[in-house]
């Protein structure tokens, strides 16, 4: 039976090096990988390539050596800022927060960047009505399964479980994706709600052997 569910190692770094060396080690076990930029005005924290020159050779040498697909969650005020350089990296998929402030614009013109699919991110507490009217226009919606959006490792709330099943019986042909706090305790119960990509960042990083923890985490949804 063709598996019809996507881990996705998430990386949110603060440093250029720890980045390289996170896609390097996503490589070697996963097809896809979803890179977080936050840029510490839509939510607190910030993380690298968010600079003066976040865009920089170095970075650019990333998209040569990582063979996968790459994944760009934004978590920023203003998307336009970023889409046409990762854009440019070879990124497939775009992601923006639809608390963003011109979320509008990011649907109507992220394709023109060379993304070939787009979605949108929902934080916890932001009701359906606010985003209802964006799900016909795009691939997916992600929700946020955290409190503290820019954080990993901050605990699953489980009220995303209901969330998900309410969009899932409402648009039952979307893509429903799930970013935080996801782990071997809960995945089975994400995808029994309605979720068919799941973004893990911690999970899998802070594991003694991150190849195995995502080895286990498909094989629970087997």
């Amino acid at each position: 039976m063709k598996k019809d569910f996507t881990i996705m190692p998430a990386i949110l770094e603060t440093k250029r090096r720890f980045l390289g060396k996170k896609l390097k080690l996503a490589e070697s076990f996963a097809k896809e990988t979803q890179i977080d930029v936050v840029d510490g005005a839509l939510v607190p924290k910030i993380s690298w390539p968010y600079t003066a020159n976040m865009f920089d050779h170095l970075f650019k040498r990333f998209s040569l050596f990582y063979k996968g697909k790459m994944e760009l969650h934004l978590m920023v005020k203003n998307n336009e800022a970023f889409l046409e350089e990762f854009g440019s990296l070879g990124c497939t998929r775009a992601i923006s927060q639809v608390e963003s402030d011109d979320i509008e614009w990011f649907i109507d013109k992220s394709k023109k960047y060379g993304f070939k699919e787009i979605g949108i991110s929902v934080m916890l507490e932001t009701p359906l009505r606010m985003y209802r009217g964006y799900l016909p226009k795009v691939s997916s919606v992600q929700f946020m399964s955290i409190d503290h959006v820019g954080i990993q490792g901050d605990p699953f709330n489980r009220r995303v479980l209901d969330k998900i099943r309410k969009v899932r019986s409402e648009f039952p042909d979307i893509e429903i994706a799930v970013d935080g706090g996801v782990c071997t305790e809960n995945i089975k119960d994400l995808y029994q709600a309605g979720a068919r990509r799941f973004a893990v960042g911690s999970c899998i990083f802070k594991s003694e052997k991150p190849k195995d923890k995502f080895k286990e985490l498909n094989a629970l949804l087997k």
